[in-house]
């Protein structure tokens, strides 16, 4: 919970360019939507950028998303990094 337990408004960014990244970015929207310290208010259309550094892989794809939630910040960058690791990202 923050600190004084009110919710507060957060954007995310979320790209991928490994397997069906995007069907990985709506499944992991749909899980934090599906918490309740978490609400997906809005997410924005799909972008396709270039690589870079790394350059010979594939384009990204990449969106950003706002939702509501009442985790303090470290505390929503573990559930989000637990996702990743669930899915081997």
């Amino acid at each position: 919970m923050s600190r004084d337990g009110s919710m507060k408004l957060v954007a995310l960014g979320l790209g991928g360019n490994v397997g069906d990244p995007r069907a990985a970015m709506a499944d992991a929207l749909r899980e934090l939507d599906a918490r309740s310290d978490c609400r997906v208010l809005a997410v924005s259309r799909l972008y396709a950028t270039p690589p870079w550094g790394k350059t010979d892989q594939a384009e990204f794809l990449n969106c950003c998303a706002l939702i509501e939630t009442s985790l303090h910040p470290e505390s929503l960058l573990d559930v989000c990094l637990d996702m990743e690791r669930r899915r081997k990202r």
